[in-house]
């Protein structure tokens, strides 16, 4: 089966500084990580300069991506037969305004998950982690391959500090109940490290 983040690893740079701004709501839902999900994270990595930890026999690589406006760099880690984590770091190089974070996904997804069949893509979330505003949303799709493997998956958003964080994964949907909340405790347990100060 083709995962997005394996093929479409490094098409999407910083080339999309010109989306509309996301407005949040007044008041946010507070997101955490499910304690009972993080204790299966045993495999510490890094996604400089913050720390991940993931499920074990995590197995990551990365790639950097330098243009004039930005300095992107994507990891992706894949864990068993379906599931992969995927931590995107922006930083401007020019001094330039980052895309909001529903933008950001937008980008993202648009080159991934859109350029598979079937996608569905749910509306957007907007909550925080440890006062860290964050967007989130969830999406399906049909790998274009010939397993056509149902996948769904899942992507957060935040800026902070000059940095836009995006983190997210994608599995098959037949091992979604037990890999998504794995994933998503990883992601949720990675943006408390984002909502640090630096």
């Amino acid at each position: 089966m083709r995962h997005p983040y394996a093929v479409v690893l490094l098409a999407v740079t910083g080339q999309f500084l010109a989306f509309s701004h996301a407005q949040p709501a007044a008041a946010m839902d507070q997101w955490q990580p499910d304690p009972a999900q993080v204790a299966l994270l045993t495999d510490h990595a890094t996604a400089t300069p913050y720390e991940i930890l993931l499920p074990k026999g995590a197995h990551g690589q990365h790639q950097q991506i330098n243009t004039a406006k930005t300095l992107q760099t994507q990891y992706v880690w894949n864990i068993g037969q379906d599931l992969n984590v995927l931590v995107i770091i922006t930083r401007s190089q020019d001094g330039g305004t980052l895309p909001e974070p529903a933008a950001a996904l937008d980008t993202w997804e648009h080159a991934t998950v859109e350029a598979c069949d079937n996608p569905v893509r749910a509306k957007k979330e907007i909550g925080s982690v440890d006062g860290l505003p964050v967007t989130r949303d969830r999406y399906t799709y049909t790998s274009p391959d010939k397993s056509k493997t149902k996948m769904a998956g899942f992507n957060y958003a935040a800026q902070t500090g000059g940095v836009l964080v995006i983190v997210g994964a994608v599995t098959a949907d037949a091992s979604k109940a037990k890999d998504i909340p794995l994933a998503e405790a990883a992601a949720l347990n990675f943006l408390k490290n984002v909502a640090k100060p630096q």
